[in-house]
């Protein structure tokens, strides 16, 4: 008669890649879930994160997700990175059963989405964390605040001391596909230079093409020389009108290109020379005013 042995086997959690770790335990505080990443993360060489798997994990935990702040964002460990454990919370906050009116769009992203930052002018600014336009751009809700308040949206930031780089505005205009209605929204960068449109803003210029808009006012400029092969662009500066030309946020007023060039004169000799042009930039062509600065333009160049 055979005997059959019967063995009790311990039953052992398998959690080789710690993502039950990272969902189920209790961190009292930011610093120790960076502990805790530092432990059981990855390491790039410069920098500890997560897995994917690990971050998915992580944001199923409540403790963690309570950490998700511009505060916390602000005060980071400069050897972690926690960018992939805001795009789990942006795919989670930005999904399509989630709807925001104006006041609660602001809020969330003054309080989870914001870092303080310089902007291409060296000057203090604040960007979006992470992927932010990515997903919020895709948001209906977001849509439709970008579509219709779009100026308000800028200049409530501003108003509230979160003044955030124009580029990371221009971003999101375009992944929202609101940028043809809020490329006008007014910039200022002191009074000198005055008001002028927010896709000539050097932080928007990748939503600018400079090389396009120097190849047009050459081809105003050539109507008017007795050589055209022979002229040469030096430098192309943009002036906005004076006052204050702004209507519900969006810049209302002119924009005028003074281009220095040089070419042959009558004579066959090359002569330096300065051109006006009238700068259409919707569409991006010129329209021919002279050589003397408009009496109605800025001295100082935004441009």
């Amino acid at each position: 008669m055979t005997s059959s042995l019967l063995f009790a086997l311990p039953l052992i959690s398998c959690d080789s890649n710690h993502q039950d770790y990272f969902k189920k335990t209790h961190f009292e505080s930011p610093n120790d879930f960076y502990e805790a990443m530092r432990k059981y993360g990855e390491y790039d060489g410069d920098k500890y994160y997560l897995s994917l798997a690990q971050m998915k994990s992580a944001y199923q935990n409540e403790s963690v997700k309570k950490f998700i702040t511009s505060e916390n964002f602000a005060s980071l460990p400069q050897d972690v990175n926690v960018n992939s454990l805001w795009s789990y919370f942006y795919e989670d906050v930005f999904s399509d059963s989630n709807t925001y009116t104006f006041d609660t769009f602001v809020q969330l992203t003054m309080n989870k989405c914001l870092f303080q930052s310089k902007d291409a002018m060296n000057k203090d600014t604040y960007k979006f964390i992470g992927l932010f336009t990515q997903y919020a751009g895709k948001n209906k809700s977001v849509d439709y605040i970008c579509e219709n308040y779009g100026a308000k949206l800028v200049n409530t930031f501003i108003n509230n001391n979160y003044p955030v780089d124009v580029g990371d505005w221009a971003t999101l205009f375009n992944v929202s596909d609101t940028w043809k209605r809020n490329r006008s929204i007014a910039c200022i960068y002191d009074n000198l230079s005055g008001y002028f449109p927010m896709m000539l803003h050097v932080s928007a210029w990748s939503y600018f093409n400079l090389e396009e808009a120097k190849t047009n006012a050459g081809v105003v400029i050539k109507e008017r020389l007795d050589d055209q092969d022979s002229y040469e662009f030096s430098m192309i500066s943009f002036y906005s009108s004076k006052g204050t030309p702004v209507t519900d946020g969006y810049f209302s007023g002119k924009v005028y290109a003074k281009v220095d060039y040089r070419a042959r004169n009558s004579l066959g000799v090359y002569k330096k020379q300065t051109a006006w042009l009238d700068f259409e930039y919707d569409y991006m062509w010129y329209a021919w005013l002279g050589y003397t600065k408009p009496s109605d333009s800025n001295d100082f160049s935004f441009i």
